[in-house]
Formats: C-alpha cells, structure tokens, sequence
C-alpha cells in the first residue's frame, strides 16, 4: 500500500509538472527575460548595468523622465489644438450688412472634443501602441492606466483644486447643466465598460461593443453641445469683434468705447489695456493653463495670464475692478455749478416786442432730475441800447418752482418810446438760484440760457423762420449727448407761429450714430429762438467723419413761413447738417494704447513663426523671456538640462503650431508622443517584470499618475486664475468619458474587427488556453478580440459609484449654504471635503490593486 501510495504522488506530481510546462511554453516571454523584447527595450543597458538593483533604478528613473517628454509633446500638441478651435470665419449680418468674426468652433464642441483629444492622447495612445506591439491582443497596461488615471484625475486632482483656492475664496461651475451632463457620460462610460467586459460577452469584445462604445462619443458631443446651446440661448457661436490681436484701429477703438462706457472716462492707460484684454480677448482655455503650467515644470517660455479674473462675479470674492464714474464733460447738459441735478434756465435765450405792445412775457423753466424740495432763483432787467424807464419798466423779483419741467414767466412792461433804427435791446438776467428751505443736498445750478437778449423793433409781422447756422459739429463722446440746433425768428414776432422738423439720413444713420426724431417747433409771441435737441449715440470713429441733416417743414394750416433761398446768405436756411466728427484727443490715446496692446499680446502666442525661433526657445530657459521677477535658480537650471533633450528634440520634429491651421503640428505631436509612450510602456513592463509586479498594478499606481501629472498641474491653476469652476472640473469630468469612448473604444474596434476578419490563428488559440481555456469551447472559430481582465469590469463599477460619490460631494457643496461652491470655502468644509476625496483614491487602489493580485493568471503565477 504503502508503494502504490508513493506512485500515486510520483504520478500526480509529474502531471502537475508536465501542465505547468506546457502552460509555460504558451505564456508569453517576460520583457525582460531571455528571449522577451518590447519595442525598444531591452537594449545596451543590458549590458551597461548588469546587477538588477541599479538596472530597476536606471528604469525607475528613466520613466520619470520619460514623463517628462509626454508633458513636453503635450504642450506643443496643446498649442496646436488651441490654433485649431481659434479658427474663425467672417459671417455676413444680414441687419446691419457688415461682416463680424465668428468663432467656428463653439466652446462645448472645443472643449469635448480637439481639446479633450490632446488631454487624453497619452491613454489613447498607450492603448494603440499596446495591441500593436503585443500581435493584436488586448493588454492590461492601456485599460488599467485609464482606470487608474479617472480616479486619480477625480478624486486627488479634485482635492488639489479645492486646496488651491483655498478659504478665502470660492469657485462656482456656472453652466451647472453642461457639466452634470459631462457627469453623467463619465458614471455611464465605466458602467459600460463593466457590462461589455463583464456582463454581455465575459473576457471578449465583439465589433457590436467596439462600435458602440465609438459612437458614444459623437452622442456624447451632441447631447453636450444641445445643453450648451440652450444653457446660453444660442444655437450658434458666438458673434464676437475681431480677435483682439488681428483687430484693426477701428475694431480697437470701438472695444475702447465699450470700456468707457463701463468703467467711466478716468483710465489711464495701462488699466485701459488690462480691460481690454480682459473683455475683449480670447477667453482663458483649459489649453492655456495646461501649456502654461507644463512651461512652468520644464522651464520653457510661459505664458502670462493677462486676464485677470472679475472676483465681483458669483465665482468669485475678491473685488473686482472699481468703476469710476464720469465727470462732467463735453456733451453733458451740464452749465453751472459741478455736480448739480437741476438748472434754472430761459426756454429761449432771445426774445421780442414791437413798440406797440404793452408788455414782453419771458418764460423760465426747471429741467433735471427731480428735486425734494422747490427751487428759487431771482432775475432783474439790465439796460442795453433799450433803457428803462424810457423804453421798458425795471423789474426784478424771484421765481418759485415746484417741480421740475414748470416754467414760470416773467413780464416786462414796455414803454412808450420811440424805436430809432428799426431795434433796440435791453436784458434779463436770472442769478442765485437755490433750493428752498435751505437743503444742501439739492445741486441747483443754472442752464446754459442764464441771460436773455429783449429786442423791441418797428415791425408789426409774424417773421420767418430758418436756421442760425448751416453746419453743427459734435466731437464724438464714449456716452450719450445731445447735438442743439437753433432755429431764429426774424423780420418781425408778432404772435404765436410753427413749424415741423425731421432728421433725415446721410452717411451717419439712425439709430446707430443718432435718434431718429421729428416734432413741432413752437414760437410764443415775442420769441425770437427756439431749440432742437438731436440725441448722438456714442460712437468712436478714428479716421472717417459722417454727418447727417435736420431739414424744417411747414405745417399745413396755422404754420408760419419758412425763410427763402439765400435770405440768411445761404443756400438753404431750412436745412442744418450735423457733422460728427473724430476726437484727436482720444486718437492720440488710442495710438498710445495699441501699441503697448500689440507688444502685450505678442507674448501670448503659443507657436513661434518659424523653426528658429522654435528651437532658440526651446535652447534658452524660460524660452529666453528676460522679464522674470527673479534670478534663475540652482533648480531652474537643472530642470531645463534635464528636460533639454526632450525640448530640443520636439523643435526640430514638430513645426510650429500656426502651419496649416495647426493640424499638421497636432498630428505630429501625436506622433511623437506616441514614441514617448511606446519607451514609457517598455519601462514599465520592465520594472514590472523585474520586481514581479503585474502590468495592471503598474498602470493603476506609477503609470496612472504620470500620464495624469499634465492634469495635476493645469487644474489647480486654472481653478485658481479663472473665476469659475468649469475649465477645471469640467475638464477632468470630460477626459473620464473621453478617456474610455476614444481611448478605448478604438482600439478595441480596431481589434475586434481585425479578429473578426482574421478568424482562428494558432496565436490567438494559445493565447486564450492559457488566460482563459473555457473561451475556447464558447468561441471555437475564434475571431474575438479577447481580454482577460480578470477583476477589471468589477473594478470599473466601483469606480463608477466613485465618481458619483465625488459628483455628489461637490453638488452638495453648491447647495450647502455656508459653502454656496465646488471649490474653496471655509476651511473646516474644505479640509474634510478634501481629506475625503483623497482617502477614496488610496481605497480605489487598494481594492483595484488587491483584485488584480487575487485574479492573476497562470502565467503570471508562473
């Protein structure tokens, strides 16, 4: 018994012996075993670096490195696909017949899209290069880096931001609905990852589940782009001037227009430029925090961020910009005393009797704002060539006004004298006005017509009517004035008489230069003038002058004549042009603004224009910038040397960003960060296989972060500088979606189709008796993409309710009233939101990491 018990192990034992050396035999090779290769590696380190110690240290530091370049390829392969979504079409305006730059690339559609293709290039490419190097069979290190790379992006990336901000302020998404619906295609991107995986077809993925997981992508941009559209009530992109920096004089001074009319006329210079760039520039984009944050890590030429944030706004605390209001100007119905609200003035400043009348009636009126209490001013009679008490009685006394907009008269009696030389003239003078019962807080000032003239003439007849002059001038203004045409009344003023008026087009129109207008004129007896108060509307013309007329009209019945041709020695008395004209002050200003505009603006280009200035950039630290606020440091220059190969390297191989529109430059950077990604999965697998650490372990720690460090150090700045939250989280929450629906829905199609097309190969047949023997009985002709990831579907639903956890916490951060916001707030709420975040990333990779070490195949085990 006891021999046939010692056969029975003998027996068992070589069984045992015998399938572990044919489960050996159809393993792959490790990378780093006898026979094992990668793309690049193993090569002369070999050899160099014989003692396995110092060989994983060498690996260890050359995939840091390696980091490195994939930031710098990410920040040419940003600037390219800033160049792309900057394009922009001229669109005709059908109202106005004039042709306004139109952003061809709406932000959702930029963001979600191009964009969001740079941002994730190093997952997708990853992925790509892993089923081609690995025979078309799905890997592990490409899936599980993008696994690990979500929840580090979501949960670390997210407490970083928050800690950035700080306590002081707080950061609020303000297109709320645009980024729940970016939320909600992340949650929905690993659910379907755990159902093709796990659920529908267990370990394999047909060319149905690689379609579908493609086309989610383009329903993910429509459904976002719909949201957009209907959060900002536009179906379209924006109509906007002329990119700042390619707009003309014109353009510019019309930007400035709009400054002044916000911010008031007391700007200097510099602050004038600042609002501009603020307002009128290119908005801040994920691509400008992303480039400028990999520049500040490689050393490279930044870029400044000019636009300061308006922390008046609801994302923000800190005060904003102060308004300063206007002064008293030219243009502004303003004649008197700085500052008042109400004038006391004559309704005409010209007025006449004939020697026959017993009396002349002057009016006065009260125009403003509205008052509290009434308003007085005193008059009195001054004589001229008329003297009193020959020719009129002195008077003098004082005027009560209740309201503003009442008129009140004056009377003077008129003596019995002679009239010699057909008129003579005496004057009435209004002075100290005031407001009754002594209030200090009523400005009550007097109107231009403060004085009028009193002519007492021979002539018994109506008069006609014309206007004073034949040519107005206005000197445009950054606010609203009036243009005051007078119209004269000569060759008598007996009674009452009439006329109509109306502005007429020229090459001002209505209503952009002015207000169209038409209405009576009305001459009491005795009045002489008459005005007319034409509203001009701000414009800002640098060159070219327009003009337009006001033309008087007799009234059919009860009207008074209208003066003839050349009566007033002009042409045509019944017609006034107004001629809007250029300020040369303000030119002078402009010239000085856009040129200190244009060398500010030159530092925000991404590319340079051409391959010199590109690798002198790349050769110099700080790209050569001498405007630094310090003296480069022992640390600045050991990151330029370390990241100079990389640097010098990209130069050469990527054109500049502005070629072709920026597409062969993004196509290119993709390139060369794929050779980048290739070297950085060799390196893993090597330490992998090394330390006998699997793939999926590797990709979910150390790969993970460094594919998602560009994203660590643009994040927390853009949550910083930019006012509102929804660069920074709706980047990360876009990127978790974008990340599964391109960088794996196409290699994956890739792959399944090619197995579909290819069938049953002996390759694929040991491939899957030695991770999955069963597939075998369940697909014997083969032609499935198989991916054994053992507990990755598993491990993606739980990252799934990971990131509604994280969603969650920041909607509940938004509603809770002592926070009011995704990022900052007080700093007990910030300390615990974020401590939480970061605790549910070290439990996601425990689970993670203890799944795949409890699911690890035979061939890893071996």
């Amino acid at each position: 018994r006891r021999r046939r018990r010692r056969e029975a192990r003998r027996g068992m034992a070589a069984f045992v012996n015998s399938s572990a050396s044919s489960a050996s035999s159809a393993c792959p090779v490790g990378i780093c075993q006898d026979g094992g290769a990668g793309i690049f590696l193993p090569s002369v380190e070999s050899v160099l670096i014989p003692s396995t110690g110092p060989r994983v240290l060498f690996y260890c530091l050359a995939l840091f490195w390696c980091f490195g370049g994939v930031a710098v390829a990410s920040d040419h392969l940003m600037a390219a696909a800033q160049q792309i979504v900057s394009k922009r079409i001229r669109r005709l305006n059908r109202e106005t017949l004039q042709f306004k730059s139109v952003r061809l690339w709406s932000d959702s559609l930029a963001n979600l899209s191009v964009m969001a293709v740079g941002a994730s290039a190093p997952e997708l490419l990853l992925c790509i290069i892993e089923l081609a190097g690995g025979g078309m069979l799905a890997g592990q290190l490409g899936p599980w880096t993008i696994v690990g790379g979500a929840a580090f992006k979501v949960l670390v990336v997210i407490a970083l931001c928050m800690w950035h901000v700080g306590s002081e302020e707080v950061r609020q998404i303000r297109a709320f609905g645009s980024f729940a619906v970016t939320a909600a295609f992340a949650v929905l991107a690993y659910v379907w990852l755990f159902v093709i995986v796990s659920a529908r077809t267990p370990d394999v993925i047909d060319v149905s589940e690689g379609v579908v997981t493609c086309l989610l992508f383009p329903l993910f941009l429509f459904v976002a782009f719909i949201v957009d559209c209907r959060t900002r009530g536009k179906t379209l992109a924006d109509e906007q001037q002329a990119p700042l920096e390619k707009a003309t004089m014109q353009e510019i001074a019309s930007m400035e227009l709009c400054v002044f009319q916000e911010h008031g006329q007391m700007l200097k210079d510099m602050e004038i430029v600042e609002h501009l760039e603020r307002e009128f520039g290119d908005k801040l984009t994920r691509a400008h925090y992303r480039i400028d944050a990999v520049r500040s890590l490689v050393r490279g030429r930044r870029i400044p961020l000019l636009y300061e944030a308006d922390r008046q706004s609801s994302g923000g605390k800190k005060k904003g910009t102060k308004v300063v209001k206007l002064p008293a100007s030219e243009g502004q119905d303003v004649a008197g005393e700085e500052g008042a609200k109400a004038f006391v003035e004559f309704l005409s400043a010209k007025w006449s009797c004939t020697d026959c009348d017993e009396a002349l009636e002057l009016m006065v009126c009260l125009r403003g704002e509205p008052t509290e209490a009434p308003i007085q001013v005193q008059f009195r009679t001054r004589d001229g060539t008329a003297t009193s008490p020959k020719d009129f009685i002195f008077a003098q006394g004082t005027l009560e006004f209740a309201e503003v907009g009442e008129q009140k008269s004056i009377i003077i009696p008129i003596g019995e004298g002679d009239v010699e030389e057909g008129q003579e003239t005496f004057y009435v003078e209004l002075y100290k006005p005031k407001s009754v019962g002594g209030d200090t807080s009523v400005r009550v000032a007097l109107g231009d017509a403060k004085s009028a003239t009193c002519q007492v003439i021979d002539e018994d007849l109506p008069g006609v009517l014309g206007f004073a002059t034949d040519k107005v001038h206005v000197t445009e203004s950054p606010k609203d004035q009036t243009a005051t045409l007078w119209v004269t009344r000569s060759k008598g003023c007996k009674g009452a008489v009439s006329c109509c008026y109306v502005t007429e087009d020229g090459s001002a129109t209505a209503p952009e230069d002015f207000e169209q207008c038409s209405g009576t004129i009305e001459f009491m007896h005795g009045q002489l003038e008459a005005r007319i108060d034409i509203p001009i509307k701000p414009r800002r013309r640098v060159d070219e002058k327009a003009q337009f007329r006001v033309q008087l009209q007799p009234l059919e019945e009860g009207g008074a004549e209208l003066a003839a041709a050349w009566s007033y020695g002009r042409e045509d008395p019944t017609v006034c042009a107004i001629a809007l004209e250029p300020d040369a002050v303000a030119n002078d200003r402009l010239d000085r603004v856009t040129q200190v505009l244009r060398k500010r603006l030159a530092r925000l280009e991404f590319s340079f224009p051409g391959y010199k200035e590109q690798f002198a950039a790349a050769m110099l630290l700080w790209g050569g910038d001498d405007e630094a606020d310090e003296p480069p440091s022992l640390v600045d220059y050991s990151l330029h040397a370390l990241m100079l190969l990389w640097k010098v390297a990209f130069a050469f191989f990527i054109p500049p960003a502005h070629w072709w529109e920026g597409w062969i430059s993004f196509f290119a950077s993709l390139l060369g960060m794929g050779i980048v990604t290739a070297m950085i999965g060799d390196l893993a697998g090597m330490i992998g296989c090394y330390l006998d650490i699997p793939d999926a372990v590797m990709a979910v720690t150390f790969v993970a972060l460094g594919t998602s460090f560009p994203e660590a150090l643009s994040a927390p700045l853009s949550a910083k500088q930019d006012p509102h939250a929804d660069i920074a989280l709706g980047g990360i929450a876009g990127s978790l979606a974008v990340n599964v629906f391109l960088g794996l829905g196409i290699p994956w199609l890739i792959g399944s189709v090619y197995w579909d097309k290819t069938g049953l190969t002996k390759e694929w047949e040991d491939w899957v008796r030695v991770q999955k023997p069963g597939l075998l009985d369940v697909y014997p002709q083969g032609s499935k993409l198989v991916f054994v990831g053992g507990g990755f579907g598993p491990v993606c639903l739980f990252l799934a309710w990971i990131i509604t956890l994280a969603i969650a916490l920041l909607a509940i951060r938004r509603h809770v009233k002592s926070v009011g916001a995704e990022l900052g707030g007080p700093r007990r709420a910030l300390r615990s939101s974020s401590i939480f975040l970061v605790l549910l990333w070290v439990v996601f990779v425990s689970v993670a990491v203890g799944v795949v070490l409890s699911e690890r195949g035979l061939c890893q085990l071996h």
